[in-house]
């Protein structure tokens, strides 16, 4: 890496250089000396890349802050609330001011726009959207199917590149965490009855697992009716369109309420059981407020594409208490999940920079 110099030429030459060498290490090394236009015309496309639950937000959060503090930047996140309500959360725990687009958005407050990707938010967002902003796009080889803005400069984010099709001018990568918990360290156990699977959790002293492995929610209803019979003092927490919570022999709907908060109010209880499907594939985290308690054990199926197999697991992530992660898959699904761990272990993203 070239370490940043002053520069004893003037601005609109050190410009000129850089725009003809075309190389965007050079910009980067020389960006206290060159124009922000300069800087702009090399890198168009840039990708964070991270693991799954690595702290690519974090990276989000640093990108934002070393921007120019005149630029607008317009956040595309996935089109849930619980996403968004996550976002809301680590950026005040920051200190980074934001605004929220929704349906009561009518000026821009703030420099730094959040919104769901989705074409109600978008139609609030061109109410307010300046000619020139830069666009980042969570999750973005998911979001960038739908979204229909055009910026001057785009920034992915994305643990999952593999299939996207595109290059970039520049790959930030996040620094893996010595605390972090990837899909090569966890436990590995086939059972295919999710019955027996729950047992086996619940004879550990304390945990919180994550029930994936069903499409319909007739499936994830059965589930949670049949495991809370048999375990009534054990919280099962069914995340649906409609949030519910099975305990003591009671059903309770969940409004409005965060996982972290769910979490933090059975904090009481050695055991939680979550069952979800769409709201367990992206972006959501199964942790409490204070990061102490997360998930340990999941039960999923393996799903045939790696991105969406490796989105799924949600066990995944940066641990200060490094503890034994088990997952439990169908025996069938043994030699898929083994193809998808060589596949994700030997990915080279620089493979995605532009010659």
């Amino acid at each position: 890496m070239v370490a940043s110099v002053p520069s004893i030429l003037p601005m609109e030459i050190m410009d000129k250089i850089v725009l003809l060498t075309r190389d965007v290490h050079v910009a980067d090394a020389l960006k206290d000396v060159i124009s922000q236009y300069a800087f702009d015309q090399l890198e168009k496309r840039v990708l964070i890349f991270g693991s799954v639950q690595g702290g690519k937000t974090n990276e989000i959060i640093k990108y934002i802050k070393n921007c120019n503090k005149n630029d607008t930047i317009v956040l595309v996140v996935q089109n849930s609330l619980l996403v968004l309500n996550q976002y809301e959360q680590k950026f005040k725990k920051e200190n980074l001011k934001c605004q929220i687009v929704d349906s009561t958005t009518t000026v821009q407050k703030e420099n730094v726009l959040i919104v769901m990707n989705n074409k109600y938010r978008y139609n609030y967002l061109q109410k307010i959207l300046p000619e020139k902003y830069i666009l980042m796009l969570d999750e973005s080889d998911q979001t960038i199917k739908s979204c229909p803005l055009q910026s001057y400069k785009t920034i992915h984010i994305t643990a999952t590149p593999y299939l996207s099709g595109l290059q970039y001018d520049r790959i930030i990568h996040v620094e893996k965490s010595p605390n972090y918990q990837g899909i090569e360290d966890i436990t590995l156990k086939s059972n295919d009855c999710t019955f027996s699977g729950v047992e086996s959790f619940l004879k550990t002293s304390s945990g919180i697992m994550l029930i994936n492995k069903y499409l319909y929610e007739i499936e994830m209803q059965r589930c949670a009716a049949n495991l809370s019979k048999l375990h009534p003092t054990v919280p099962i927490v069914l995340l649906m369109s409609n949030k519910k919570l099975f305990l003591n022999g009671k059903v309770k709907f969940l409004r409005n309420t965060s996982i972290n908060k769910i979490i933090d109010n059975l904090s009481s209880h050695k055991h939680i059981i979550f069952i979800a499907n769409r709201l367990s594939n992206r972006g959501l985290s199964y942790v409490s407020s204070d990061y102490k308690r997360h998930l340990t054990h999941q039960i999923t199926k393996v799903k045939a594409k790696t991105t969406n197999f490796l989105q799924s697991l949600r066990i995944l992530g940066i641990y200060q208490n490094k503890p034994k992660l088990t997952l439990v898959i169908n025996k069938k699904d043994k030699q898929r999940f083994q193809k998808h761990l060589e596949f994700v272990t030997s990915f080279d993203p620089d493979t995605l920079l532009i010659k």
